[in-house]
């Protein structure tokens, strides 16, 4: 009898490579775009919701996003035999700093919602470079960026949506379809979403993702164009300075080593200002008492200087809270949900009520990683440099990590570069 050992070889293991076709890649590409579309017609989904009696669905979009993240760090761990992993290093940061914020007696419901305001950081950490890089996503986001301009220029022309100022009762209390308010006589215009500067920050976000992709500069010229006009009647003046900034750089001709030396140089000097700026405030004292007529443009940047950010410096009591921070939920949403003063409208102020000092460290690792040398190409070269001149353009003004578009297109890039960086360690 002539026995024949026949060797079967392994199946080749290529840590670092997930098809774009794969199940994993589609299902998390289908939930992206799903979310992503949800935040363009935010208001109109509430309004349909409360319609019909089911306003606490809309909930579902975040449970979809921890259902996605935990699939995702499931995935990724059986395939790297490790649980390593960035959005697992995120997610464990977030549970000490919010067990930071129980031990300083926020409530354990404003530490949660603390925590869902960075859940879409989280799902776009979770991204594997397959779905980041499918082109489903990028035939879509003209599409969806068109839905924000439109719904911003019906309104701008008067028409009248329905959802504007209403409001409906969900598990969690009443909450706003879309909030209804003015800037002296102007009505600010919120379009399909919640508030005017969602709709500003979403389209110029969607705008500027745009330009990366085409190299056509007639068609980048009428989305930009047609983006600083569309955020402009939002009166959000913080998104058009940032739009403004970042859209200069992507137009900047030259070499990318050069460009990308110009980007860091802006980055460095408006996150410099980002910080100074309420250091100073809060230490030297800005206040109506000086006897300045403030115009009624600089009203709200005013109210800032007098109010919110000294307040929030003002929860500070002992000092290893500058060093931990107050936790999650100490400022903010959260705080407003729970009927006190939301006083954190300002990057800086926002991530070291949270972290304290360790906001410097967490924020110099992802703004750093934007800006790392990848093999990526294109929008997903460029995209990350111009989101990082976004966020400490606006960050002046705004908490960005609270709008989820932008928590989850910052996720997304930083996974991008350091997928490509995995890559090239791999294939060294």
């Amino acid at each position: 009898m002539n026995d024949r050992i026949r060797y079967i070889p392994p199946r080749e293991i290529q840590p670092h490579q997930t098809p774009d076709a794969s199940l994993y890649g589609r299902i998390l590409s289908y939930v992206f775009l799903a979310y992503l579309s949800s935040q363009v017609l935010d208001a109109p989904l509430r309004y349909a919701l409360s319609r019909a009696g089911a306003g606490s669905a809309l909930y579902l979009r975040d449970l979809a996003l921890v259902l996605a993240i935990g699939f995702s760090i499931w995935t990724e761990s059986r395939r790297l035999n490790t649980i390593v992993q960035p959005v697992t290093l995120a997610a464990y940061l977030l549970a000490l700093h919010t067990l930071v914020a129980i031990l300083n007696n926020v409530p354990i419901f404003s530490a949660l919602l603390g925590v869902k305001m960075y859940l879409a950081f989280l799902f776009g950490l979770a991204m594997p470079a397959a779905s980041t890089r499918g082109r489903l996503i990028e035939r879509l986001m003209p599409y969806l960026w068109g839905l924000v301009i439109i719904g911003i220029l019906l309104q701008y022309r008067g028409v009248a949506y329905p959802w504007i100022g209403l409001q409906y009762d969900t598990a969690f209390g009443s909450v706003d379809a879309s909030k209804q308010w003015w800037t002296g006589d102007l009505l600010r215009i919120s379009g399909f979403s919640r508030a005017s500067y969602d709709a500003a920050m979403i389209a110029g976000l969607l705008g500027l993702y745009l330009l990366t992709m085409s190299k056509n500069v007639l068609l980048r010229s009428s989305v930009y164009l047609l983006t600083i006009f569309a955020v402009y009647i939002t009166t959000t003046k913080g998104m058009l300075l940032a739009l403004v900034v970042s859209g200069l750089w992507i137009f900047m001709p030259g070499q990318w080593h050069k460009r990308r030396g110009f980007a860091i140089a802006i980055v460095v000097t408006l996150a410099s200002i980002v910080i100074a700026l309420p250091v100073y405030v809060v230490g030297y004292g800005v206040t109506g008492s000086h006897g300045l007529s403030v115009p009624s443009a600089l009203m709200s940047l005013w109210d800032r200087f007098e109010n919110m950010w000294p307040r929030s410096f003002d929860e500070f009591k002992y000092p290893y809270q500058y060093l931990t921070g107050l936790g999650l939920g100490a400022v903010g949403t959260p705080r407003l949900l729970q009927g006190m003063a939301s006083y954190g409208d300002n990057l800086f102020v926002y991530q070291f009520s949270n972290f304290g000092a360790f906001s410097f460290a967490y924020g110099a690792s992802v703004i750093g990683t934007l800006f790392l040398p990848s093999k990526l190409h294109g929008v997903h070269k460029e995209f990350p440099v111009a989101l990082s001149i976004v966020t400490f353009a606006y960050g002046l003004t705004a908490n960005m990590i609270e709008q989820p578009v932008f928590g989850m297109l910052l996720g997304l890039s930083v996974a991008q570069i350091w997928k490509s960086r995995a890559d090239q360690v791999a294939n060294a």
